[in-house]
């Protein structure tokens, strides 16, 4: 079989570091086939980046073990592990079902991947587990308060000074607040430090439903909590940094970009976005699958 380029995710390396990559990879297959033996496993589920666990998916197809992926972020062209450029899909392997939240999920899937294409029989839908119990709370339009509170997520990548700087000319309006969500895990951005003395900026963890009730927008450069955003009923703004990666959402009229130097107006009109819109967007990233009812019929018993 032949390994995309995308299986070494790390930018800079060298041919030679690739190559010995490359080269231990029949190894690799060989150690897991004597893993997956040795364990009696019946079945594998993974999540959906493929970069990673090539040699496992190879060796549970040699031993006859189903292999299971399942979504747990975007698709966009910005995916090498799906996207393949420049390789045959047929030489790419490929795991037996591949589990999406919605059918808007597998169209896009199988406009990136020529693989996924070939193999659409082997895309499926199988729902996404709620946000926690606020899961049905998180659908209700935001109150009324007269001030407009922008959720901003934490993206990995997108430079920090960037980021400030949209928070800032946000701050600036007499009538706005943020709320910047963190990721467990990660180290604090050096920037909250600019905003310490800012009486209307915050910033959390985790998301209830009281938190999400006082949401007007959400915005982001690229994150999978954009797309989650507008299937849970919010607008949803794409700040134009230096790394945006949502222009699928844009094209596909679930999202309007932020530019900062229009920042005012754009936010402004993102928050008026009428509410019937909104649920329209909603309903495309949403589906009546049931993850549950997936996982009993593929779990061997």
């Amino acid at each position: 079989f032949h390994t995309p380029s995308a299986f070494f995710p790390r930018f800079g390396r060298t041919a030679s570091d690739c190559l010995g990559a490359a080269l231990s990879l029949p190894p690799a297959i060989a150690f897991m086939r004597r893993v997956l033996r040795l364990t009696g496993a019946r079945a594998i589920l993974a999540i959906d980046d493929t970069r990673y666990y090539y040699p496992l998916m190879v060796a549970a197809r040699e031993c006859g073990i189903p292999f299971y992926a399942f979504q747990h972020g975007r698709f966009n062209s910005f995916m090498p592990g799906w996207a393949q450029h420049g390789i045959d899909p047929a030489a790419c392997p490929f795991p037996d079902a591949v589990f999406v939240w919605s059918e808007y999920w597998r169209s896009a899937l199988m406009r990136i991947s020529p693989a996924a294409a070939l193999h659409a029989d082997r895309i499926r839908i199988s729902g996404k587990p709620g946000i926690g119990a606020n899961a049905d709370a998180m659908l209700e339009p935001p109150v009324v308060d007269g001030i407009m509170t922008f959720l901003i997520p934490h993206e990995e990548g997108v430079p920090e000074g960037e980021i400030s700087d949209f928070i800032a000319c946000i701050l600036a309006m007499p009538d706005a607040h943020v709320m910047y969500k963190l990721r467990h895990g990660r180290a604090l951005p050096s920037f909250l430090s600019r905003f310490h003395d800012a009486v209307r900026f915050e910033y959390c963890f985790d998301i209830g439903a009281d938190d999400w009730a006082r949401v007007d927008a959400v915005l982001g450069a690229y994150s999978t909590f954009l797309y989650e955003a507008a299937a849970s009923g919010r607008p949803v703004g794409i700040l134009q940094t230096s790394v945006t990666q949502a222009s699928d959402l844009v094209d596909g009229g679930f999202a309007e970009t932020v530019g900062l130097h229009s920042i005012a107006s754009d936010v402004r009109r993102i928050v008026q976005t009428p509410w019937d819109v909104v649920s329209a967007r909603r309903r495309v990233f949403r589906s009546e699958a049931s993850l549950h009812e997936v996982l009993s019929a593929i779990m061997p018993i």
